[in-house]
């Protein structure tokens, strides 16, 4: 809904609709591709393991994305914190 309203807010505000472009239409599609297959791959994953399982699994999402996104440069008050000892 916020995309079709600030779609319909560009002439309001002086902006035009961007030239096609292919690369923009493959990435688009793309990303809608990945993102099924991981959904579909969650929903199986949710089937097949048992739910005390898939609750450790959850939990530690947020701390492999932290880890992830450290090595990837993102920084943040907790590491920078560790970084002084």
């Amino acid at each position: 809904m916020c995309s079709v309203l600030a779609f319909l807010a560009m002439p309001a505000m002086g902006e035009s609709i961007p030239a096609f472009s292919w690369v923009w239409l493959v990435a688009g599609v793309g990303l809608g591709v990945a993102s099924c297959v991981i959904q579909l791959t969650m929903n199986w994953a949710q089937k097949s393991v048992d739910p005390t399982r898939a609750t450790i699994i959850y939990t530690g999402e947020p701390v492999w994305a932290g880890v992830i996104g450290r090595i990837a440069g993102a920084g943040s008050r907790v590491w920078r914190s560790w970084e002084r000892f």
